[in-house]
């Protein structure tokens, strides 16, 4: 009996991390002051070549159409005395893809959080007032192991983040349409190396913040139910 408890509730635990990772994901990847801090840190508008106004508006239709509540990534500008379309063919292919595995994992947190929750409720529903210590017993000791593999993959990208970035898109996307080239591609122009590094490591902190004090406070309430 226990054993399945638990086992119920350790893959609720890994489903409900997985929500959780993409939720965190969402609060920064689309959190216009955090697009508007780096641009200021980083001198984005000078090294793009547009202004302030132009860049912010190619950044809220590019994460609008990320988001699939716009239809395409049209948007002609004037750069260097000339009218073009800021986001070439290139791009917009990537984004197709980037837009793709997005809508994928949006979909994905909300299946994986409701399953988790009906894990949960399924434990306390067939074993009733036993189930309470058996949750938390799954929770923390999953939630310890999730926690190890993001620790070793947040020492990863704090070490070789170049290699950390190249190996997330090898295993994301199918094709080099992510090898952007500066002289030609503005959005490599927007999203440095840097901004990437900001981004990560602000959702791994977040990540972090949410899931270790889950985590403790799951094992302390453990441990006193233990010792009754």
């Amino acid at each position: 009996m226990k054993k399945w408890c638990i086992l119920f509730s350790a893959v609720g635990t890994v489903l409900a991390v997985m929500a959780l990772a993409v939720f965190c994901i969402q609060a920064f990847a689309f959190d216009g002051g955090f697009y508007a801090e780096e641009y200021e840190k980083y001198g984005t508008a000078a090294y793009v070549g547009v202004s302030g106004e132009q860049l912010e508006d190619a950044t809220d239709a590019l994460l609008s159409y990320i988001r699939d509540k716009r239809g395409n990534l049209d948007l002609s500008v004037t750069l260097d005395g000339a009218e073009r379309q800021y986001y070439n063919e290139r791009e917009k292919a990537h984004m197709v893809d980037v837009k793709a595995l997005y809508l994928t994992a949006a979909a994905g947190m909300v299946w994986a959080g409701a399953a988790a929750a009906g894990l949960f409720a399924a434990c306390f529903a067939l074993w009733k007032r036993k189930a309470a210590a058996f949750v938390l017993e799954g929770f923390y000791k999953t939630a310890y192991a999730v926690l190890a593999a993001f620790a070793a993959l947040a020492v990863w990208a704090a070490i070789d983040f170049n290699g950390f970035w190249v190996s997330f898109h090898l295993v994301f996307f199918r094709n080099d349409l992510w090898l952007l080239d500066p002289e030609t591609d503005l959005m490599i122009r927007m999203f440095s190396s840097g901004f990437f590094f900001d981004l990560v490591f602000r959702i791994i902190a977040l990540f972090l913040g949410v899931l270790i004090p889950a985590a403790v406070i799951a094992r302390i309430a453990y441990k006193r139910r233990a010792a009754k």
